[in-house]
């Protein structure tokens, strides 16, 4: 009896070992076909893997070369946000910080001041030179400005994935090939 209680867990784990090997060969069966084949299409071999997002296909036309083709069918609204949220920010601080330089610079050679008294001499409704537009108030306005162009382009971003995300369902994405030679 106890020979057959034996031959039943050494069979249990022959199984469980196959088991292992086969995932261990599917996993690493897309780099095999890449060295391999001209052509190869990584589908999985089991339904349970929802990571799968295109076709992988590779191409060898020259000596040694490979290409490798990827669809793009879909941008997360969210890193979308996130990404137009940070690009934004960074323009918005170089926008505030080339404005002020520009101003600093248009100040200190006086052409500010001659468009003011140009303002004064045209009866234009300006009183006075002094104090009216200063480097902290220029500052201060294309710091607003940066803010409503940080808000907008966050939410632009979202809707231009939202957008791309229906159009690709529709046409199945864009196509980007990578290769080296």
């Amino acid at each position: 009896m106890s020979r057959v209680v034996e031959s039943s867990t050494k069979s249990d784990t022959n199984k469980n070992s196959v088991l292992k090997k086969s995932m261990k060969n599917e996993a690493f069966s897309l780099r095999g076909r890449l060295k391999n084949e001209k052509k190869a299409v990584y589908t999985p071999k089991s339904s349970t893997s929802p990571r799968v997002a295109g076709n992988v296909s590779v191409n060898t036309n020259a000596k040694s070369s490979q290409v490798l083709e990827l669809n793009l069918r879909r941008i997360d609204p969210i890193s979308a946000a996130k990404f137009g949220f940070f690009v934004s920010i960074a323009l918005g601080v170089m926008f505030v910080v080339i404005v002020s330089l520009f101003w600093i610079l248009l100040d200190t050679s006086g052409v500010i001041y001659k468009f003011m008294e140009a303002m004064v001499g045209a009866g234009l409704g300006v009183k006075s030179n002094s104090g009216m537009l200063g480097v902290t108030k220029v500052a201060l306005i294309a710091s607003l400005i940066a803010c409503v162009n940080v808000i907008l382009t966050t939410i632009i971003a979202v809707v231009f994935s939202l957008i791309y995300n229906i159009s690709a369902s529709l046409s199945g994405g864009i196509k980007l090939v990578f290769g080296h030679d």
